[in-house]
């Protein structure tokens, strides 16, 4: 869909460059309850819950999550982890748990470009396929899966 929007949009406003060009992506990883989702997130190393802290609410962590920004020579991530429990029945297709988990850790990853890009070396659709594959690769070792 982006192949075909894209160019309208380009065409219609008269753009020859773009300061920034980007892309969302959404991954769900089922786990078997809540736990084991909020469990990733604390392996990850990434946080370190204190007892103390937590104990001035008089509770427990419920439903982790963290944002990280990461930025490399091309591209800048934003990458949220979260644990995720799902009250009501999604009915999307036969494959609707794949997409949305009843528990699971949800990895929600925006893409931006850094640098200024000349439209006419933009390529949509490698764009967001190499941004996929990248974090396709990725992703799993990052949280430990």
């Amino acid at each position: 869909m982006a192949k075909e929007i894209t160019p309208l949009i380009l065409e219609k406003f008269q753009l020859e460059k773009l300061i920034r060009a980007g892309n969302r992506f959404f991954f769900h990883f089922p786990t078997e309850d809540i736990k084991e989702a909020e469990a990733y997130i604390q392996k990850s190393r990434f946080i370190e819950i204190n007892q103390d802290k937590v104990s001035l609410f008089e509770g427990e962590p419920r439903k982790h999550a963290f944002t990280v920004y990461l930025k490399n020579e091309k591209n800048q991530y934003r990458v949220e982890f979260a644990a995720i429990e799902r009250t009501e029945p999604l009915e999307v297709s036969k494959t609707s748990e794949k997409f949305s988990p009843k528990y699971g850790l949800r990895v929600d990853v925006d893409v931006a470009t850094i640098k200024e890009l000349n439209i006419s070396e933009f390529l949509v659709d490698s764009f967001i396929q190499n941004n996929y594959k990248f974090l396709e690769a990725n992703l799993v070792k990052f949280i430990g899966k």
